[in-house]
């Protein structure tokens, strides 16, 4: 396992990513460490396509952390591993959309969002004119007799 640090993401501190992290971190160009400090030294910089993977990456390790491997296996404790599974998945989610669209949860000010919620509306509104005017069934008939002739 190698120590992965980057700027802006972890309040600086790096990561001891698992063996499966680590090699998608690598296929991304990130470059990984021996030590803690030498990574801390050299944190690696993030772009938009690799957010997602640095930031389910971090949520891996933290929530690895917070529950102990003591805690994980305590038979008195079955549903400790699904429930860190969970969370891992559930926040990576979250993160991923975060960071990739600039979304924030119940108020999508990003400029991607606002594009979205465009050209959602946009072909709502075309869909519902062509359903209307019986546009869709002319275009389908005229689509069905060129396909006969040919």
């Amino acid at each position: 396992m190698s120590w992965y640090a980057f700027h802006g993401y972890n309040n600086g501190q790096a990561i001891d990513a698992s063996a499966f992290d680590g090699a998608e971190l690598n296929a991304l160009g990130m470059h990984g460490y021996a030590t803690q400090a030498q990574a801390q030294a050299n944190p690696n910089d993030v772009n938009i396509v690799q957010a997602p993977v640095v930031n389910a990456a971090i949520d891996d390790y933290n929530n690895a952390r917070d529950i102990s491997p003591t805690q994980a296996n305590n038979p008195s404790n079955p549903a400790a591993p699904a429930k860190a599974a969970a969370n891992t998945a559930a926040s990576a989610a979250k993160n991923a959309l975060t960071s990739t669209f600039n979304l924030t949860f119940g108020n999508t000010t990003g400029l991607l969002g606002r594009i979205i919620k465009v050209v959602l509306g946009a072909v709502l509104l075309i869909s519902g004119i062509i359903r209307m005017t019986g546009t869709d069934k002319a275009a389908l008939g005229a689509a069905g007799k060129a396909a006969m002739l040919a």
